[in-house]
């Protein structure tokens, strides 16, 4: 979710209107994506289909059914309204029939810190939000869940600067009595939200953006996904936890971490002392 001064640079800001028809005011934006719109109301942050004035109604019930996948996941992995199970995934507070009505955070999201840091974040913070990310990735896995989206972006912060996942609008709802580890929806797998983890990892530890396009120029259209090769991913010698940012990038048969719980293991490993290979660099 984008902050709330993403139209700043824009001379002719988009238009958003309410599935009643009437304007959306700028200034209780909080951000905007493919299918919904997020604004402040209330003290919460509320998440409403995206809709423009010149949607037909086709577009307008896609962004519905989007709205209506999330709260499925929200459901899954939080039961209770208002009731927070894991801490590193967003509390929802109540949903109505057209929206989702979540806890605001105003710090803003990972991505926009990051950018906008005038002093490096310590190792120490770097390391405590890498082993949230982890935590929080174990705990949707487990509510069998693929994130998807695993973008900084999509990565809001408390006032405390803890982490915590949000926007599930393209994520895998999975069967619960399925292997999660040897899912496969349209390419998307447990081992995809560990390499796009990996990516946030490293924005986290250098500063510098990792998007990845995990779609061949060619079959974007047919929806076909694929790792990017190595050559172009950025390098990882000298990188705060390089290591262990590389072996979530390599394939599981080189080397590479599977899932979520031998991502933990990794880190694990490392402060035991049990393995130098992927031991970090100093800042």
């Amino acid at each position: 979710m984008p902050e709330a001064n993403i139209f700043m640079d824009l001379a002719e800001p988009p238009l958003f209107i309410d599935l009643n028809g009437a304007p959306i005011p700028y200034p209780v934006i909080l951000g905007y994506g493919s299918s919904s719109v997020v604004i402040q109301s209330n003290g919460k942050a509320v998440k409403t289909p995206l809709c423009h004035p010149d949607y037909r109604a086709r577009e307008i019930n896609e962004n519905i059914g989007t709205i209506r996948l999330e709260q499925m996941v929200y459901t899954r992995l939080q039961p209770i309204a208002n009731q927070q199970i894991c801490p590193e995934v967003l509390k929802w507070i109540a949903f109505t029939q057209f929206n989702i009505q979540l806890e605001l955070l105003k710090t803003g999201t990972l991505r926009n810190l990051l950018d906008k840091a005038l002093i490096e974040p310590p190792a120490s913070k770097k390391k405590a939000w890498m082993r949230q990310l982890v935590r929080g990735l174990m705990y949707i896995h487990s509510c069998h869940v693929l994130v998807v989206d695993v973008k900084s972006r999509n990565i809001l912060l408390t006032d405390d600067l803890m982490i915590r996942y949000c926007d599930f609008g393209d994520s895998s709802y999975i069967s619960e009595d399925v292997n999660m580890d040897t899912v496969n929806d349209c390419g998307y797998t447990v081992k995809i939200d560990v390499a796009l983890l990996g990516a946030v990892f490293y924005e986290i530890a250098t500063g510098n953006r990792c998007d990845v396009d995990l779609y061949d120029r060619g079959v974007r259209h047919n929806r076909v996904l694929r790792w990017p090769p190595r050559f172009l991913l950025p390098a990882t010698a000298g990188v705060f936890y390089g290591g262990i940012i590389e072996r979530c990038w390599r394939p599981i048969e080189e080397g590479g971490i599977r899932n979520a719980r031998e991502l933990d293991m990794a880190f694990e490993r490392i402060e035991i002392g049990l393995d130098k290979s992927t031991e970090p660099v100093s800042l």
